[in-house]
């Protein structure tokens, strides 16, 4: 459940607009033309963790969303979502009205970190050696 995690969960709040800014800036890694150039991920592959079952995954926990979640730090880039911003005080700010805190958790204002380096930016939806009519 939210308590538990396998893989790096470090994300960045702001608005929308800063997301889409940084992506218009941010420093691309080669394009690369064959899979054994592609980088490994920097938060590395919940897939590949030991103990496969049949149809399941050992990282898939089959545990409720905590009833009373730890608040989670967002200074540290921890993620707030479902529970974790519902069930504790962290949406809450004092300087300003409620209704703007808690707006300030929709999904478009959170990214992971790196998002803007590494999100794919194809340039066209047709690959080569495909007819396009």
């Amino acid at each position: 459940a939210s308590e538990k995690t396998l893989s790096l969960t470090q994300f960045i709040q702001k608005p929308a607009a800063e997301h889409r800014k940084d992506v218009a800036t941010a420093t691309r890694h080669p394009v690369v033309h064959d899979t054994k150039d592609l980088i490994r991920a920097h938060a590395g592959d919940p897939h590949q963790t030991y103990g496969f079952g049949e149809y399941r995954h050992v990282h898939y926990d089959i545990v409720r969303e905590p009833t009373f979640p730890r608040k989670p730090d967002l200074s540290k880039g921890e993620l707030a979502s479902g529970a974790t911003v519902t069930r504790t005080d962290v949406w809450h700010d004092p300087k300003e009205p409620a209704i703007v805190s808690v707006a300030k958790f929709s999904p478009e204002n959170f990214r992971p970190v790196g998002w803007a380096e590494n999100a794919p930016q194809p340039t066209t939806t047709v690959p080569e050696g495909v007819l396009d009519f």
